[in-house]
């Protein structure tokens, strides 16, 4: 049997206000250690915890795609009802002229 995955709640909700008292998941992540270092830069000039950056980086991220991917959607749907004109229709118009 899996054990559960460790639960705790944050006491960080600066970053995302819409946690506030909502429960977190821990995650582990390896990243380039030059990306880390600049991490802990980043984190000790602001005065900011790095769980709090990561999590507004996240949040951030997934909003782009989730946008990235419904412009795509929209972009497929509209593109599936436009009028398709056939080549020699276009042609003969063309010769019309």
């Amino acid at each position: 049997m899996n054990a559960p995955e460790p639960v705790t709640i944050s006491r960080y909700d600066r970053a995302l206000p819409e946690t506030t008292s909502m429960e977190t998941k821990m995650l582990d992540a390896h990243i380039p250690l030059p990306l880390a270092e600049r991490l802990d830069a980043l984190a000790f000039a602001l005065g900011l915890p790095r769980d709090e950056i990561v999590a507004e980086a996240i949040a951030t991220w997934i909003d782009q795609e989730e946008h990235r991917r419904l412009v795509a959607l929209r972009t497929i749907a509209a593109a599936n009802t436009m009028v398709v004109v056939e080549h020699h229709r276009v042609i003969d118009w063309a010769d019309s002229l």
